[in-house]
């Protein structure tokens, strides 16, 4: 019985190995699926804090009256260029209104105009996604408007003034991959018309959006 009970724990001892190797291959394969979940965790996690970084933010705004409307100067900072690489669907606008009248211009070469009830009092009290959408649905095709230039911090606009009495108000906004729960919206510019309105010559120059 002995010699016996030796053949099987000798037996015993040679298929071990390879239990014990096949053990270990399936622990790192286990190890290696749960890291590669955790750099795409992280990955995804730098993609999201790296379109928060984004800032859009307008600093200043110069109206020049022209016969078809007027050249809009910007100056701020509209730095998007790094998301071109993480973002499929990548949407600047700028919104020029004057009391519920707008002209939006959509990067590069789009533009619609139109009216949103009450849109000067959204704007005084913040526009989020959902006024943002209703805008946009509410403009036409406004082939008067364009952006003219636009540069690291810096863009001209060209356009017809919105009708109205109260400011020229300028907004710019920007929409990730369709995301309008959480857009990212500039400060707002506002600028009177009153002194250009009250000179004669350019009064009857500046045109106006109906």
């Amino acid at each position: 019985m002995m010699p016996s009970n030796r053949a099987e724990a000798a037996a015993s001892s040679v298929q071990d190995p390879p239990r014990r190797a096949t053990h270990s291959r399936l622990r790192a394969i286990a190890i290696a699926v749960i890291g590669v979940a955790l750099v795409s965790t992280i990955g995804a996690a730098v993609v999201r804090a790296g379109s928060c970084r984004v800032l859009v933010a307008l600093g200043s705004m110069q109206v020049e009256p022209t016969v078809s409307g007027a050249f809009i100067r910007l100056g701020g900072t509209w730095e998007f260029d790094n998301l071109l690489q993480v973002a499929n669907g990548l949407s600047f606008n700028i919104l020029v209104s004057r009391d519920d009248n707008f002209v939006r211009l959509n990067y590069p070469d789009k533009a619609y105009r139109g009216n949103f009830p009450g849109l000067a009092q959204d704007i005084d009290d913040g526009l989020d996604g959902n006024k943002l959408l209703g805008i946009e649905a509410a403009g036409t095709i406004d082939i008067n408007s364009n952006i003219v230039s636009i540069e690291a911090q810096r863009m001209k606009l060209a356009l017809p003034i919105p009708s109205g009495v109260g400011p020229l108000t300028v907004i710019a906004y920007l929409v990730i991959d369709g995301d309008y729960i959480s857009p990212i919206i500039s400060n707002t510019l506002s600028r009177s018309l009153k002194e250009i309105e009250e000179i004669p010559a350019r009064k009857d120059t500046i045109g106006v959006v109906q």
